[in-house]
């Protein structure tokens, strides 16, 4: 049975997610069907962008999904488990997210 492996991909601080088409060609071409998660990064704070991205997997019909996101991407993944933890059926990769705090932002 084929089912279809759907993996969400979330670009990171000022960046917009054709920094992940690269990697969502390579995933699409193992068979997996990425989609991209657009967020101004620094219009919202990331409660708000998690709310706006459980919309949209729940429109989208996602669900269930995987997810790779890059930096703040993952970050914004974490706030999703907070508000919406029922959206998280598959796996989560993070890429370079500072899960325990930066420099910068100190």
């Amino acid at each position: 049975m084929n089912v279809t492996q759907n993996v969400v991909l979330i670009h990171g601080l000022y960046t917009s997610p054709v920094i992940m088409r690269v990697l969502g060609k390579r995933l699409s071409e193992q068979g997996f069907v990425p989609h991209y998660f657009a967020y101004a990064t620094t219009k919202q704070n990331l409660h708000q962008h998690a709310l706006a991205l459980a919309n949209w997997l729940r429109e989208k019909q996602l669900v269930p999904c995987h997810f790779v996101a890059h930096s703040l991407g993952g970050l914004l993944l974490q706030h999703l488990a907070d508000v919406a933890p029922e959206l998280f059926q598959a796996r989560v990769v993070t890429l370079g997210s500072p899960h325990r705090g930066s420099l910068t932002a100190k």
